[in-house]
Protein backbone atom coordinates (compact mmCIF):
# COMPACT_ATOMS: atom_id res chain seq x y z
CA UNK A 1 0.00 0.00 0.00
CA UNK A 2 2.86 2.35 0.58
CA UNK A 3 4.64 1.58 -2.60
CA UNK A 4 1.49 2.72 -4.11
CA UNK A 5 1.07 6.10 -2.32
CA UNK A 6 4.25 6.91 -3.38
CA UNK A 7 3.44 6.17 -6.91
CA UNK A 8 0.04 7.79 -6.78
CA UNK A 9 1.81 11.06 -5.47
CA UNK A 10 4.48 11.25 -7.75
CA UNK A 11 7.51 10.26 -5.98
CA UNK A 12 8.18 7.15 -7.75
CA UNK A 13 11.27 6.06 -9.32
CA UNK A 14 10.75 7.85 -12.47
CA UNK A 15 10.98 11.53 -13.23
CA UNK A 16 9.01 14.47 -15.19
CA UNK A 17 10.96 15.36 -17.89
CA UNK A 18 12.91 18.68 -17.53
CA UNK A 19 11.24 22.07 -18.23
CA UNK A 20 12.37 23.06 -21.89
CA UNK A 21 15.62 25.61 -20.98
CA UNK A 22 15.64 29.25 -21.20
CA UNK A 23 18.28 30.58 -22.96
CA UNK A 24 17.64 34.09 -22.76
CA UNK A 25 21.02 35.42 -20.17
CA UNK A 26 23.20 33.77 -22.18
CA UNK A 27 21.22 35.54 -25.51
CA UNK A 28 21.74 39.17 -23.67
CA UNK A 29 24.83 38.53 -23.03
CA UNK A 30 25.96 37.60 -26.84
CA UNK A 31 23.84 40.72 -28.08
CA UNK A 32 25.35 43.05 -25.41
CA UNK A 33 29.02 41.05 -26.86
CA UNK A 34 28.04 41.71 -30.41
CA UNK A 35 27.38 45.26 -29.10
CA UNK A 36 30.48 45.97 -27.53
CA UNK A 37 32.42 44.38 -30.32
CA UNK A 38 31.10 46.58 -33.40
CA UNK A 39 31.93 50.01 -31.18
CA UNK A 40 35.23 48.29 -29.90
CA UNK A 41 35.92 47.73 -33.78
CA UNK A 42 34.55 51.40 -34.58
CA UNK A 43 37.09 53.06 -32.31
CA UNK A 44 39.57 51.26 -33.63
CA UNK A 45 39.51 51.54 -37.31
CA UNK A 46 38.84 55.24 -35.94
CA UNK A 47 41.97 55.35 -34.19
CA UNK A 48 44.18 53.77 -37.01
CA UNK A 49 42.48 56.40 -39.20
CA UNK A 50 43.60 59.02 -37.31
CA UNK A 51 46.80 57.42 -36.62
CA UNK A 52 47.47 57.51 -40.59
CA UNK A 53 46.54 61.32 -40.21
CA UNK A 54 49.13 62.02 -37.82
CA UNK A 55 51.99 60.26 -39.40
CA UNK A 56 51.26 61.61 -42.73
CA UNK A 57 51.31 65.20 -40.52
CA UNK A 58 54.69 64.55 -39.15
CA UNK A 59 55.98 63.29 -43.09
CA UNK A 60 54.64 66.85 -44.51
CA UNK A 61 55.78 68.81 -41.14
CA UNK A 62 59.30 66.60 -42.09
CA UNK A 63 59.54 68.01 -45.45
CA UNK A 64 58.86 71.45 -44.38
CA UNK A 65 60.94 71.67 -41.80
CA UNK A 66 63.87 70.10 -44.03
CA UNK A 67 62.70 72.98 -46.89
CA UNK A 68 63.02 75.72 -44.36
CA UNK A 69 66.41 74.50 -43.14
CA UNK A 70 67.70 74.77 -46.47
CA UNK A 71 66.16 78.18 -47.02
CA UNK A 72 67.56 79.76 -44.08
CA UNK A 73 71.14 78.11 -44.62
CA UNK A 74 70.87 79.42 -48.42
CA UNK A 75 70.44 83.21 -46.89
CA UNK A 76 72.90 82.71 -44.45
CA UNK A 77 75.63 81.12 -47.19
CA UNK A 78 74.89 84.49 -49.47
CA UNK A 79 76.70 86.82 -47.03
CA UNK A 80 74.37 89.83 -47.51
CA UNK A 81 75.30 91.51 -43.99
CA UNK A 82 73.32 94.87 -44.64
CA UNK A 83 70.09 94.93 -42.53
CA UNK A 84 68.00 94.13 -45.05
CA UNK A 85 70.34 90.91 -45.69
CA UNK A 86 70.22 89.81 -42.34
CA UNK A 87 66.12 90.64 -41.76
CA UNK A 88 66.22 88.20 -44.60
CA UNK A 89 68.51 85.57 -42.54
CA UNK A 90 66.77 85.91 -39.43
CA UNK A 91 63.37 85.65 -40.96
CA UNK A 92 64.56 82.38 -42.70
CA UNK A 93 65.97 80.89 -39.74
CA UNK A 94 62.55 82.20 -37.89
CA UNK A 95 60.67 79.97 -40.59
CA UNK A 96 62.87 77.05 -39.95
CA UNK A 97 62.60 77.06 -35.55
CA UNK A 98 58.99 77.21 -36.69
CA UNK A 99 59.30 74.23 -38.77
CA UNK A 100 61.15 72.31 -36.87
CA UNK A 101 59.01 72.96 -33.66
CA UNK A 102 55.83 71.66 -36.06
CA UNK A 103 57.83 68.54 -37.02
CA UNK A 104 58.54 67.74 -33.47
CA UNK A 105 54.83 68.16 -32.15
CA UNK A 106 53.88 66.24 -35.42
CA UNK A 107 56.08 63.37 -34.12
CA UNK A 108 54.68 63.68 -30.71
CA UNK A 109 51.49 63.64 -32.36
CA UNK A 110 51.95 60.50 -34.10
CA UNK A 111 53.13 58.45 -30.99
CA UNK A 112 50.16 59.42 -29.27
CA UNK A 113 48.03 58.09 -32.36
CA UNK A 114 50.03 54.95 -32.22
CA UNK A 115 49.43 54.25 -28.76
CA UNK A 116 45.82 55.38 -28.70
CA UNK A 117 45.32 52.75 -32.13
CA UNK A 118 47.41 50.14 -30.06
CA UNK A 119 44.66 50.53 -26.59
CA UNK A 120 41.90 50.24 -29.80
CA UNK A 121 43.23 47.00 -31.13
CA UNK A 122 43.58 45.87 -27.44
CA UNK A 123 40.08 46.88 -26.55
CA UNK A 124 38.65 45.58 -29.77
CA UNK A 125 40.37 41.87 -29.16
CA UNK A 126 39.33 41.58 -25.81
CA UNK A 127 35.38 42.35 -27.10
CA UNK A 128 35.99 39.57 -29.97
CA UNK A 129 36.98 37.18 -27.66
CA UNK A 130 34.25 38.22 -25.10
CA UNK A 131 31.40 37.54 -28.15
CA UNK A 132 33.49 34.56 -28.89
CA UNK A 133 32.68 33.35 -25.12
CA UNK A 134 29.28 34.45 -24.76
CA UNK A 135 28.47 32.86 -28.17
CA UNK A 136 29.81 29.40 -26.49
CA UNK A 137 27.70 29.44 -23.53
CA UNK A 138 25.01 30.37 -25.83
CA UNK A 139 25.70 27.27 -28.03
CA UNK A 140 26.33 25.29 -24.66
CA UNK A 141 22.93 26.33 -23.40
CA UNK A 142 21.30 24.82 -26.32
CA UNK A 143 22.52 21.83 -26.43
Amino acid sequence: MFGIAVTIAGCGGESAPPPPRSCDTEQAAVAAAETANTAADNASKEAKGKQEAAMKAADAASAEADEARKAAKEEAAKGDHSATGSARSAEAFARSTRAIAKHTQAIADRAQAREDADKAQGKATEAATALAEARRKLEDCRK
